[in-house]
């Protein structure tokens, strides 16, 4: 968020609302393996800015422009899914994201909108039990590099622990459900158990009143694993 920084806003007096094309394809096709059920799907997108409101944190340390793009601006993006019935009740299911954004920027220079990650991959694995009692669900979800907005100019001791690009890394979650009956769930489950985080999130966190103060700069996981417990209860039934 913007808001976690001392960065003054400087908006264009003459911003237009934002006009877009979009067009997509989505492609299905169902199949058996080894006489088990199983899916295939690829969706095709692209937008194709006529105007846009870019958010330009490139230009200045301590400055942050909005304003309308003079010159191309786009967006794809590929989205393919396999999803296999693997034993009965065992689901299993792979995905992979491309995305490709772009936007011309005021030095007029066509470039990706940072902290946009180009690729993305998840493998999600999930088992009931034949009398649907206990269900178990994991899922492990890859991140790709991000580019990150121009550090450049500010003083390398609030920096160096910022690189170009963010690293590749991934994230596993995992629950556990335990039903009774039709109205009462039981669930205990785990968030980013491999412990991957992101460390020194804030530029100049130790100077509060300093001009390149900045916490938007967040491109992975600031916690460690976190645990989880509930219970759902629905009088109609869950």
């Amino acid at each position: 968020s913007l808001l976690a920084s001392n960065r003054v806003l400087n908006f264009a007096t003459d911003l237009g609302l934002e006009e877009a094309w979009n067009y997509g394809l989505n492609i299905t096709q169902n199949f058996k393996i080894v006489r088990r059920d199983a899916s295939f799907s690829i969706d095709l997108y692209r937008t194709d800015f006529a105007q846009q409101i870019l958010v330009d944190v490139d230009q200045s340390p301590t400055e942050v422009f909005f304003y309308n793009v003079d010159g191309k601006s786009f967006s794809n993006s590929l989205l393919a899914t396999l999803q296999y019935n693997l034993l009965p009740g065992l689901d299993i299911k792979f995905a992979y994201k491309w995305n490709d954004v772009r936007a011309t920027f005021a030095d007029g220079v066509l470039r990706e909108i940072p902290l946009v990650a180009k690729h993305r991959g998840l493998v999600t694995l999930d088992y009931t039990t034949p009398n649907k009692k206990w269900m178990f669900n994991t899922r492990v979800q890859l991140v790709g590099a991000q580019r990150l907005p121009d550090n450049s100019l500010i003083p390398h001791q609030y920096t160096h622990d910022f690189p170009e690009a963010s690293p590749t890394y991934a994230i596993w979650n995992a629950q556990i459900t335990r039903s009774f009956g039709k109205k009462i769930e039981l669930y205990i489950g785990g968030e980013n158990l491999n412990g991957f985080q992101q460390h020194n999130a804030i530029i100049a966190a130790n100077e509060p009143d300093s001009p390149y103060l900045n916490g938007s700069q967040i491109w992975g996981p600031i916690m460690g694993q976190v645990a989880y417990l509930g219970v759902r209860f629905a009088p109609s039934g869950l």
